[in-house]
């Protein structure tokens, strides 16, 4: 590998010398923050309404009605869960009133979301073909836009899908 790096007249990267930039550090959310108990009518009616709506994801494939609560290998549960046989999309959605540091817990659950269905079919010696995405129903904060950003999640504004 070394001599391939050589031949083209590349150089290593130097992780060290401060770039690229990555930008300011996102502080991670406070899991004293982070919701307990029943889910309110105001994320059920949500998960309903992307339950029934597969269209509004077709730019990730064209996809039936999906199925909620899904459980994952892992124990998870998934909000909303499309699957053509092909492709899984796994939807993590938070309502309006849900507070900033549980909207930021979104992110970091739809990267685990992702990474367990990618894993499952993996297992099964079956190619992986899977993506999770952040569905909210008002405008993220800053940090939250930019570390879906930073982490490759995708964030959904359900408001410009309805």
């Amino acid at each position: 590998m070394d001599r391939v790096r050589k031949h083209l007249g590349l150089k290593l990267a130097d992780l060290d010398d401060g770039s690229p930039d990555r930008g300011d550090p996102i502080q991670p959310p406070d899991p004293n923050c982070f919701a307990t108990g029943p889910e309110t009518d105001v994320h059920k009616a949500l998960k309903a309404w992307v339950r029934e709506h597969p269209e509004a994801f077709k730019a990730h494939r064209r996809f039936e009605r999906g199925g909620t609560e899904q459980r994952l290998s892992s124990g998870d549960r998934l909000d909303v869960l499309f699957d053509n046989g092909r492709t899984q999309l796994a939807v993590e959605v938070k309502a309006k009133d849900a507070p900033d540091p549980e909207v930021q817990r979104g992110v970091y659950q739809c990267i685990k979301y992702r990474a367990t269905l990618r894993a499952m079919p993996l297992a099964a010696t079956m190619p992986p073909n899977a993506q999770a995405v952040r569905v909210l129903e008002r405008k993220p904060c800053r940090d939250v836009v930019n570390l879906a950003m930073r982490l490759s999640v995708i964030i959904i504004n359900v408001e410009e899908l309805r």
